[in-house]
């Protein structure tokens, strides 16, 4: 009777692990994701690696059976995602397509009611001898209309962008030029007529010089309008390290890319932050920063868009000044949902990053 008592137990125990053993081997399956390297992949919204050469893809083993979404991104593409059922001990195969550009579509204004602005830059032009006649045809400018030069300087301040022939009339000769006017940008011509010679004077560069507020400057757009014409980085005894731009999971929308998108990228952000009880994010420290240089007090700040960021790595850390860490800095451009763009300032490459990572921050300001 003990002995088969003891026999029992055994058989019991055995039919016990291999029951623990079907549970076990039918519990998971695994992904194959064939995809180009160097693409991100999620697995119900976690990062869990990179494609990759090696792999043709990537491999996901030991996924728990059930439903999961899988999405995979690339830098400046629109991202793809699929939904699965994955079964036990089942190789699922997903094949990524062919990845489609994401394009920023930019448009402002109420209705096509809408005044539009015209798009346009300005002229200064100084010759030798200075009494000189200028034509512009396609201006009406000529000896009767504004075109008698009899002073140093000679100029013309909203000129719609676009090519203009001008012709320099003086000593019995005349010198036609193929002037090209672009927008915001002043085109200094520094005529000769002597030598029958026209050079175009370029404007004294600013990039890099100590801005109002005692930080450096590191873009021009040429001239002043919308209230600016140069973006300063704030000095680096501002900066902040370990702050995340918050959001996550929800998207805000109504973020820019461009140059001049920082500062509504930012009121956009705060405000819906702000909204949501949320605090200690990139934006609010950037949007609450006060700096004080010579007796005067600056506090417009704000987080800089993607490509205002990039012009700061540019202009200002790669010439060696600025006093930048070689680390992820944050900008104001939101990716999706989950993601917002930043900058590896250790080599220039721009990424999507999860919003609740802890990245730096350096505010920039414009006047």
């Amino acid at each position: 009777m003990k002995h088969k008592r003891i026999i029992f137990i055994s058989l019991l125990l055995l039919l016990i692990n291999l029951m623990c053993l079907f549970v076990f081997t039918q519990g998971v399956g695994y992904i194959q994701i064939k995809c180009e390297p160097g693409s991100m992949v999620l697995l119900d919204n976690n990062l869990v690696g990179k494609t990759s050469l090696e792999q043709v893809g990537l491999i996901l083993q030991d996924v728990p059976v059930g439903s999961h979404e899988i999405k995979i991104i690339k830098e400046g593409f629109e991202p793809q995602s699929v939904k699965i059922d994955l079964k036990s001990n089942e190789i699922y195969v997903y094949e990524v397509k062919e990845f489609i550009p994401q394009l920023e579509v930019i448009e402002s204004g109420e209705s096509d009611t809408d005044t539009i602005k015209q798009k346009i830059g300005s002229l200064l032009i100084e010759t030798i001898p200075i009494d000189c006649i200028i034509e512009i045809p396609k201006l009406n400018i000529n000896k009767e209309h504004y075109g008698n030069k009899t002073k140093k300087t000679w100029e013309i301040p909203n000129i719609p962008i676009g090519s203009y022939s001008v012709h320099f009339i003086a000593l019995g000769k005349k010198i036609e030029y193929e002037l090209k006017i672009e927008e915001g940008i002043q085109k200094h011509l520094l005529v000769n007529i002597l030598n029958n010679e026209v050079k175009e004077i370029a404007p004294p560069s600013t990039i890099g010089k100590t801005g109002p507020a005692g930080g450096l400057i590191f873009y021009d757009k040429g001239s002043y309008s919308d209230g600016w014409q140069y973006l300063e980085a704030a000095p680096a005894s501002t900066e902040w390290t370990g702050k995340q731009w918050g959001s996550y999971k929800t998207k805000i929308g109504g973020t820019g890319t461009g140059i001049g998108t920082g500062q509504s990228n930012t009121t956009t952000i705060v405000t819906w932050l702000n909204s949501q009880g949320e605090a200690g994010k990139a934006t609010q420290f950037c949007d609450a920063l006060v700096v004080e240089n010579n007796g005067v007090t600056y506090s417009d700040w704000f987080l800089p868009s993607k490509v205002e960021l990039n012009l700061m790595y540019e202009n200002l850390h790669l010439e060696g000044v600025g006093s930048f860490a070689g680390n992820y800095y944050w900008s104001s451009s939101e990716y999706d949902d989950y993601f917002a763009w930043s900058q590896y300032f250790y080599d220039g490459t721009q990424y999507g990053i999860l919003k609740g990572g802890t990245l730096w921050v350096r505010a920039v300001r414009a006047f």
